[in-house]
């Protein structure tokens, strides 16, 4: 690891930055990164990052390696020469530190050891050289960091592949009388960059590790060291980011279905013989078929299959003969009519398209009906063709199979605020979190877990909040109850975001909700598939009809929900298909 210090010209002090093509920030201070070599870390002496482009100074001599016992030696004053910083098929990677919070039997255990040193920690970055991070003595619980590492790198497959699938690892020790003492671990997951680029996303990392002597009684309980709060952020050609991901994943599928179809290969052909037997015995007897046992789904997984026809199934002599005879009717009517048989044919495809589509929206209405709490056999399946109820989406049963359990799954994906709403331009807000009631669910549970800063710009704050409902029936009909009532008076789904002000030591600091979107119950269950992902509007909480923003949201299990609605709605006497 290299230290570097300079004096600072009147050229570096100019507010006009270069550009480059994949420069998303600027570090301060100012520091040298070579292109595959890992820079020096950076501490932040601004409260604020600088959202404009990279800025990266390269020296004109070589550098010197400084000891850390010394102090640093000041750069003479010769003019630096202004480099871009990566080029297209390079990126710019920073880890951003900002203070860790120790717990209670953390701080015991470093308070044990008699001569401390130092506590620093070890970041592992892949294939990169391994880097130390010091911290301060920890004289209470709170240990700020604010310590930035860059990485330049470069954008292919293997990186790719390394981001995807593989986690960083950050290692907490303790220098004790020139050794060094192992603490805790924590693992770093960095995917979430290849969905958002050039976004800052926050993490939060609990340390904890394994007593020994906890391990010796088989207890298996860990110690919690605390938690570390850091973002960490991508800056690339995000066209060439997307054509990695596509290389990246078609290249998986194809090894995956090349595995499967090898590992199908082998298992035909060692059932080639039992194969074989199973047509023969069938072939002896075409009036039988023999039924081998089936495979019963679990209780909480359905499958909503319809239409599928089995072609082992060989009419019996009676169809036989009414389809000869419905034959002769249509060759004597051919040849009285003078129709061809391609004529008739288009005829009743198009007649048997025609019934199809009448008994799906027949029931698609009575369904509607029922979720709204009317009767459906008032309904007329004919009445989709009148304006009240031209809104109403087709259900397509015929087609539809796919399986599913009882659970519903709500994400909060990230959040996107306009710049000239009031939570940008207010001055007193400096992070947002979300917060919601689902069914029986509220409280502190319904909130997300950490808050995200608020953006000097209009940029994306990512969140990635996710919470899992179960609405079986036999386990949890409180709130199959609820949702069904939800649906059948068309309640809506709250979404608030609520944003934290800055600290003041003069009045006790308040969270004020300032936005919220909604979603109908009603318009879930109704959707045609399983999934369903949106940008919500976001509007301000005081005047309902100003947008300031939009949150993403992704549900899952709207299937499950319209099966249970549909289920407790529905009337005695109506069949659930």
């Amino acid at each position: 690891m290299k230290t570097y210090n300079k004096k600072i010209s009147k050229v570096d002090l100019n507010t006009n930055n270069a550009s480059t093509p994949t420069g998303n920030y600027v570090l301060t201070p100012k520091t040298t990164v070579l292109p595959g070599v890992l820079s020096k870390f950076v501490p932040q002496r601004v409260p604020q990052r600088l959202n404009s482009s990279v800025v990266i100074k390269e020296l004109s001599r070589p550098y010197v390696k400084m000891k850390k016992s010394t102090n640093p030696a000041v750069e003479n004053s010769t003019p630096y020469k202004e480099v871009l910083l990566v080029n297209s098929f390079q990126g710019i990677f920073e880890i951003h530190f900002k203070y860790m919070e120790l717990s209670s039997s953390g701080l015991n255990r470093i308070n044990q050891f008699n001569k401390l040193q130092s506590l620093y920690l070890n970041l592992n970055f892949f294939s990169y050289e391994k880097t130390l991070i010091p911290l301060s003595y920890p004289l209470d619980n709170y240990v700020e960091i604010e310590t930035s590492v860059v990485y330049v790198v470069s954008m292919n497959k293997s990186f790719i592949n390394n981001i995807s699938t593989k986690t960083v690892v950050l290692e907490l020790f303790i220098q004790d009388e020139n050794k060094n003492c192992y603490l805790a671990s924590a693992d770093l997951d960095l995917s979430e960059v290849l969905q958002y680029p050039s976004t800052d996303i926050l993490a939060k990392l609990v340390f904890c590790d394994s007593d020994k002597a906890l391990l010796l009684s088989d207890t298996g309980i860990s110690i919690n060291f605390g938690t570390l709060v850091l973002w960490f952020r991508l800056g690339c050609n995000e066209a060439i980011l997307n054509r990695l991901i596509t290389i990246s994943s078609n290249y998986e599928s194809s090894t995956v279905s090349m595995e499967k179809k090898n590992q199908k290969m082998k298992t035909s052909t060692q059932a080639t013989k039992k194969s074989l037997d199973i047509h023969l015995c069938f072939n002896e007897s075409k009036n039988k078929r023999s039924v081998g046992p089936t495979k019963c789904n679990e209780p909480d997984i359905f499958n909503e299959c319809e239409g599928i026809f089995d072609s082992y199934v060989e009419p019996t002599n009676s169809e036989t003969e009414n389809f000869q005879e419905a034959l002769d009717l249509v060759l004597t009517r051919n040849k009285a009519l003078r129709t061809t048989q391609s004529e008739i044919s288009f005829q009743l495809r198009d007649r048997a398209r025609w019934l199809h589509e009448e008994s799906n929206w027949k029931r698609t209405l009575q369904e509607h009906a029922i979720l709204r709490g009317q009767d459906p056999e008032n309904v007329q399946w004919r009445q989709w063709r009148t304006a009240s109820t031209s809104k109403i989406k087709l259900q397509k049963y015929g087609s539809r199979s796919e399986i599913y359990s009882l659970n519903v799954v709500i994400k909060i994906e990230h959040l996107r605020l306009r710049k000239t709403s009031e939570p940008m331009q207010s001055d007193k807000f400096q992070s947002f979190y979300v917060e919601y009631a689902f069914l029986t669910h509220e409280g502190i549970e319904m909130e997300s877990p950490y808050s995200v800063p608020k953006p000097l710009k209009s940029e994306t704050m990512v969140i990635n909040f996710e919470k899992r409902f179960c609405i079986d029936p036999k386990t949890n009909m409180k709130d199959c109850r609820k949702l069904a009532e939800a649906v059948r008076k068309n309640d809506e789904l709250i979404i608030s975001v609520v944003a934290e002000p800055k600290p003041n030591l003069n009045s006790v600091p308040c969270c004020q909700e300032v936005g919220i979107c909604k979603i109908s119950f009603l318009e879930l269950v109704e959707k045609a598939s399983n999934t369903f992902t949106d940008d919500l509007l976001l509007y301000n909480r005081k005047n309902k009809r100003h947008q300031i923003g939009c949150l993403r949201v992704s549900f899952e299990g709207l299937l499950a929900m319209r099966r249970i609605a549909l289920k407790l709605l529905a009337p005695p006497s109506y069949i659930l298909d």
